[in-house]
């Protein structure tokens, strides 16, 4: 058992009570009382899990909003009212806290065994910095602005109504931070296995930092192209993550499972799971003869299993024995009949509590490289990186036929810069199923690809497509940051805290469904 799996609890205690002196750890760094950097680090590592599946229990808005899951027994959140509003504190508390205090610990003058045995401070600050970008990142994608620059200096600054930060700040200050840790990462250092992500392989913590850039960058083609082609040329330069093999992926264990193992094998009887694929992704696969429908896919899932009339198990290398269900239908009943014979998860995203869960793929930093080379801001072939995209999700999921795939009419990459941009859009959307749900909401939200309508049971359905964004902090942070919460506002599209109120990068607007096509 990994480190990492000892005393949760008295990290807990260490992170809040140990850490607001740093010269006593030093005087006994071997204490239990005094923190550690390997613990902090961990336990901020485990609030990536909530961008794939942003809670343990039901309401995964982060899978139904991007065409990937549906409810299968009740329509609780297909009409979209009822979604909470999001609370950064366990963020800024557990995770961005505890990674500021790895990166103050390790800058230290003489750090002790404390954080010495984690690895080299260089790696230890690189790596903290990148991951607590990454958090920024997903938090200011969620809501728009949000506190960055005064972040953490309530106790140090006595600053307890700190500023919120414009999209447009946050990114270029991200931007900043990320370039910064990149150079700090040595490429030879390492982390013990209480780095989660890369098992304190260094190389990799650097392609991920210049992954997260390009897919900040490429997020600006439409409102900030210079800076965005100017950050992407340099991150690519960097170079990110191409093969699978490098994938940013977070290594769940007993003390804390798999999200899917923990939503769908855990909920008592098979017929009871509450969530199964959308149609939407399923009709998508089918449609274009898509053989990852089969490993996204399972008619013999946790569903009772697909059958015929004869009560004979439907084929499952067969596109017709899958069936998905609509997200957002008018009522129960609805979704009850539109469930029976449909298909379900495949086993390897949910039958262990172990099994590792992908954040950010090969395949996406490839489409995202694709679509720069495309717009000219790198020296690149776009098609080639478009290929080698596609075969990256294909081998990452075990799916046959990709070269046949490739050559067939609709997937052949397209002469026609529009509906070249509108394959790498759709095949990005695919590739990014179940990966972070974050990233593929927000590339939706800038692309509009693919098409996604709201149900005919939702309960504002004149907006026609899924939230642009979510409600701001609870009431409780706004009324005791009242001026500050007022004043940024202003950063969003029609100066109001709603869910349709866009954010500074989402600028295209095409509800139509209609999409370029090649002459």
């Amino acid at each position: 058992m990994k480190l990492r799996n000892i005393l949760l609890s008295v990290l807990f205690a260490a992170t809040f009570c140990a850490c607001t002196d740093f010269g006593n750890i030093n005087v006994d760094p071997n204490s239990v009382s005094a923190a550690k950097t390997d613990y902090l680090f961990t336990y901020a590592a485990r609030y990536t899990r909530y961008f794939v599946q942003n809670s343990d229990g039901y309401d995964p808005w982060t899978v139904y909003w991007n065409g990937y899951g549906a409810e299968s027994i009740n329509n609780q959140y297909g009409p979209l009212g009822t979604t909470a509003q999001y609370s950064t504190s366990s963020y800024y508390l557990y995770a961005i806290k505890n990674l500021q205090y790895v990166i103050d610990m390790a800058s230290a003058e003489n750090p002790g065994t404390n954080v010495t045995s984690f690895g080299d401070v260089k790696s230890q600050i690189g790596a903290a910095s990148t991951l607590q970008a990454f958090f920024y990142l997903k938090m200011t994608d969620i809501l728009g602005p949000i506190v960055y620059s005064e972040a953490l200096k309530g106790s140090s600054d006595d600053n307890w109504k700190p500023k919120y930060d414009s999209v447009k700040d946050v990114y270029y200050g991200l931007f900043k931070q990320l370039n910064e840790a990149y150079t700090t990462i040595p490429a030879d250092g390492s982390l013990n296995s209480n780095d989660l992500f890369y098992n304190g392989n260094m190389k990799n913590w650097k392609k991920l930092n210049a992954s997260i850039r390009m897919l900040m960058a490429i997020r600006l083609s439409d409102i900030d192209p210079a800076k965005g082609k100017e950050e992407f040329a340099k991150a690519y330069s960097d170079g990110g993550i191409v093969k699978n093999a490098e994938n940013f992926q977070y290594t769940f264990d007993n003390l804390t499972p798999n999200t899917m193992y923990s939503q769908i094998y855990l909920v008592g009887s098979p017929s009871q799971t509450s969530m199964v694929p959308n149609s939407q992704i399923v009709d998508t696969l089918k449609a274009y003869q898509d053989k990852r429908l089969f490993e996204y896919c399972d008619v013999q899932g946790y569903k009772a299993p697909v059958t015929d009339e004869a009560g004979e198990l439907l084929p499952e290398n067969d596109f017709n024995s899958y069936k998905g269900v609509p997200h957002g239908l008018r009522t129960n009943d609805d979704v009850s009949n539109a469930s029976k014979g449909c298909c379900s998860f495949d086993k390897k995203l949910y039958e262990s509590m172990t099994i590792p869960q992908v954040l950010i793929n090969a395949a996406v930093v490839l489409f995202a490289q694709a679509e720069a080379a495309e717009l000219g801001w790198i020296s690149a072939t776009p098609k080639t990186l478009y290929e080698d995209a596609i075969k990256a999700s294909f081998e990452q999921w075990g799916a046959a036929d990709v070269d046949k795939y490739i050559a067939s009419a609709k997937v052949a990459f397209s002469s026609n810069k529009d509906q070249a941009l509108y394959q790498i859009h759709l095949q990005r959307w695919i590739a990014a199923f179940f990966t972070d749900g974050i990233e593929a909401w927000a590339d939706w939200r800038r692309t509009d690809v693919p098409f996604r309508p709201v149900g005919p049971g939702a309960l504002d359905a004149s907006n026609n497509a899924y939230p642009y964004r979510l409600l701001y902090y609870p009431d409780t942070d706004v009324k005791y940051n009242e001026e500050n919460y007022k004043a940024c506002l202003k950063d969003l599209s029609d100066g109001k805290d709603t869910r349709w109120s866009r954010l500074w990068w989402d600028v295209k607007d095409n509800r139509t469904g209609v999409y370029p096509v090649a002459n």
